[in-house]
């Protein structure tokens, strides 16, 4: 459930959101939930700044539930990213990539960021997830295996870390 569908590229042209998920319903049988649809105009940020600059490739997606996944050896985690237990879980999977993982949330808890609301736990490793699949260029796996490509000649895929 924290793996979304992403929306088709026509429901993007629609600024309101019951047309915006008819179309998409239309293209994939799918309505759009609302958190696709809050985060709308930055889908419709990216996939035009990867067309217009010809980044097919260069620019991928990533989804760090998805990559915790391929982390604790593609089973699903047990734990929501809220709770301490899964934040404990996350943690232990990424600090043997990422070694200054403790520091950098001790850090970003002692600036207080936790507290004021800028920024959650959880956040930070979901960044540092993108950041571990970021370095990982020549062991990334894809999801689908083998992603279809859109018209424009994008893969449709979420890549993650071969880490076995």
């Amino acid at each position: 459930s924290s793996v979304f569908p992403t929306p088709c590229r026509n429901a993007l042209k629609f600024d309101d959101y019951m047309q915006a998920s008819a179309m998409n319903w239309s293209c994939t049988g799918r309505k759009l939930s609302r958190q696709v649809w809050n985060i709308m105009p930055r889908i419709r940020e990216v996939d035009l700044y990867i067309r217009r600059r010809r980044l097919r490739g260069k620019i991928r997606e990533m989804h760090p539930e998805v990559v915790f996944w391929a982390l604790n050896g593609k089973v699903p985690l047990e734990h929501s990213k809220h709770t301490a237990e899964g934040i404990g879980a996350r943690s232990r999977l990424l600090s043997p990539l990422f070694p200054g993982l403790p520091e950098l949330i001790r850090s970003v808890g002692e600036n207080g960021w936790f507290g004021r609301g800028l920024v959650a736990e959880d956040d930070v490793l979901d960044a540092v997830a993108g950041a571990v699949t970021a370095t990982c260029k020549s062991a990334l796996r894809t999801l689908p295996a083998i992603p279809e490509a859109d018209r424009y000649g994008l893969p449709m895929e979420v890549v993650y870390p071969d880490v076995s």
